[in-house]
């Protein structure tokens, strides 16, 4: 049986599509009175997971496709030679995701023996990534925002492979 991913909302989510993308259910034995915010919780989880594409590789797209071969390292994004509002893509593994909304989520990597991490913001997307993509590899196209070492990426395309 495939596994939980999350309930956020009174909505249940269970990894079962191979790439990783979610079968959304509602679950029917939540308490009344919140009926609406359910309802709401729900339609913009579906709405996410009905967003992203699935490739037969298990490639899940937000946004379009992402150009790879302009891809910085989490330690270049963080630089202060990248201006606040600069457009820069990054790829790292996902360390962490948001657990009530997948509202954003961390890329990480390791260089010189060191951790580089970067927040990946979602906020301003009705996108939403699932926790079972933690691990995997993100391609991300967004603007930075902030000074290091406050800095975050503010997601306008996102590839998680």
């Amino acid at each position: 049986m495939p596994g939980r991913v999350g309930t956020a909302c009174g909505i249940i989510a269970r990894d079962s599509r191979p790439c990783g993308v979610p079968e959304v259910l509602i679950a029917s034995n939540l308490s009344p009175g919140t009926g609406r915010l359910r309802f709401l919780c729900g339609t913009l989880l579906a709405g996410s997971v009905l967003a992203a594409g699935c490739g037969r590789d298990g490639t899940i797209e937000f946004g379009g496709p992402v150009e790879a071969g302009a891809a910085l390292t989490v330690a270049e994004v963080l630089d202060p030679s990248h201006a606040e509002g600069e457009e820069v893509v990054v790829t790292g593994s996902i360390s962490e995701v948001c657990r009530s909304a997948g509202c954003w989520f961390v890329v990480r990597q390791v260089a010189g023996g060191r951790n580089h991490e970067v927040l990946v913001d979602l906020e301003a997307r009705t996108w939403r990534v699932p926790r079972s993509v933690q691990g995997r590899t993100a391609l991300v196209a967004g603007r930075l925002v902030g000074e290091t070492p406050d800095r975050r990426l503010v997601a306008t395309a996102l590839e998680i492979r």
